[in-house]
């Protein structure tokens, strides 16, 4: 089962170049292909940069040469494929830690967000609300894995590079929201 995510993972590393490469082509903007946005008034989302009950992740560094971020304690991480994984003590919920180059392209934060969707090929995908993410504003996008497990993208450009951290979790919404949260406020730019 880990081979089959780890190659999921490296697809969507790959996914994600191909989708680039192929927006930065397309000038217009087809609205049936977007997925729905929040809506200015939804507060059942929150922003991870502004939760006040998150307590930073202390566990094992994700690391590359333009940012970190730490996973929560008990976590293992792996490098491989172009990015950085860490696994929880199940292996069913796992954060991704990609830095991808933007080949002269200037994403949006719609684009990025468009083609981080694509790429994870999430069920009932949505854009949500923009949000920080060290100092930076970030896209975030939601979406189901699978049955039992929850997607959440966030990224951002950084210089000619898109930074992108994704999170497939399993568990209750309140435990997916405190590592979302714990996680993001640790990343650091380098």
């Amino acid at each position: 089962m880990t081979t089959t995510r780890r190659a999921r993972t490296t697809g969507v590393a790959t996914a994600l170049l191909v989708a680039a490469a192929m927006l930065s082509g397309c000038g217009g903007k087809d609205a049936a292909a977007d997925p729905p946005t929040a809506s200015a008034d939804a507060s059942s989302t929150s922003d991870p940069s502004m939760s006040a009950s998150a307590s930073p992740a202390s566990g094992p560094l994700l690391d590359s040469d333009v940012v970190s971020l730490h996973a929560p304690s008990g976590w293992k991480v792996t490098e491989g494929g172009g990015h950085v994984l860490a696994e929880d003590e199940t292996a069913l919920s796992v954060i991704q830690l990609d830095v991808i180059d933007n080949y002269g392209q200037e994403f949006t934060l719609q684009q990025l967000a468009r083609q981080d969707l694509q790429a994870a090929a999430v069920q009932s995908p949505k854009v949500e609300e923009p949000v920080t993410v060290a100092a930076q504003a970030a896209y975030h996008v939601t979406g189901m894995a699978d049955s039992t497990r929850h997607y959440e993208g966030f990224g951002f450009r950084l210089g000619d590079r898109s930074i992108y951290v994704g999170f497939t979790l399993a568990g209750s919404p309140t435990h997916r929201q405190q590592v979302v949260d714990s996680v993001l406020a640790t990343v650091v730019l380098k």
